[in-house]
């Protein structure tokens, strides 16, 4: 693969060069790395640095990072398309989201607060705060396999329902282990 490359941007590379690259570059899988080259070739004009190589290796981190980066700002694009229209036509729009998508909305406090900026106070700075959250929840999301605390009104209705169960038991019986 590095001769390859080598060759197809007619760079003289040194044996010491060649023996840097392979250290650096042999926990990849040589398929990965085929892969790599090939992109390496069709879209750099010139040697390129170990980074450069890395970048285009199917499922490094950068290339998932990059991934879930698009993911995020599509599903930010399809939700500020529908809550930015004269009425907020988002009624049941939350099950056509990812778990990441529906987690980040979440964040934010649901509809209601898109829907506000987009149509009642469309200030750029609204919307770019929004949008920060928006993907720093996705990005979260993805990150914790979705762990979050319930939110204060899910609190409340989980605290009010064990308040209602501890009123409803048996004589002598106090819920204390």
């Amino acid at each position: 693969m590095l001769y390859a490359i080598a060759a197809a941007v007619q760079a003289e590379v040194s044996t010491e060069t060649y023996k840097v690259y392979v250290h650096a570059l042999q926990h990849i899988p040589l398929a990965d790395l085929e892969v790599a080259g090939a992109r390496c070739i069709a879209e750099i004009k010139w040697w390129p640095k170990i980074p450069e190589i890395l970048a285009r290796v199917p499922n490094s981190p950068q290339q998932i990072q990059q991934r879930e980066q698009l993911e995020a700002e599509q599903t930010w694009n399809v939700i500020t398309y529908f809550a930015g229209g004269r009425q907020c036509i988002c009624d049941g729009m939350g099950q056509e989201l990812t778990e990441a998508g529906k987690y980040a909305l979440r964040i934010l406090g649901g509809w209601q607060p898109i829907c506000d900026v987009l149509i009642h106070r469309p200030s750029a700075d609204a919307v770019h705060f929004l949008k920060k959250n928006f993907l720093d929840g996705y990005t979260r999301h993805k990150e914790t396999g979705g762990l979050l605390a319930p939110s204060r009104e899910e609190a409340r209705r989980l605290l009010a329902g064990l308040q209602g169960e501890m009123k409803e038991l048996p004589a002598g019986v106090t819920g204390a282990a």
